[in-house]
């Protein structure tokens, strides 16, 4: 894939992209979908609060954390056990 950026479209918000796109693009594309979700994921983080004595990962930016959406269509993909003709009993 090429270094542009891929366009949402709410038709199919978790696309199926081969090759699969540079991280970068794909955490862009990701801020898309959130934002179409309605997911205020840096309101959220900005709200956590460290607990003195405890080790948490509060603090690091929101996209270290999240797997981008392609990503997790491309391994649901690759999982995707064949269809079959028989129902199991």
């Amino acid at each position: 894939m090429n270094d542009a950026d891929i366009d949402f479209d709410s038709q199919d918000p978790f696309p199926y992209l081969l090759p699969e796109p540079s991280y970068s693009i794909a955490k862009r594309h990701s801020a898309l979908v959130d934002a179409w979700l309605g997911l205020r994921i840096d309101e959220v983080e900005g709200r956590l609060h460290t607990v003195e004595g405890q080790q948490l990962w509060v603090g690091l930016a929101p996209e270290r954390m999240l797997t981008p959406y392609t990503e997790i269509r491309m391994l649901l993909e690759l999982l995707r056990p064949p269809a079959s003709n028989s129902r199991r009993k």
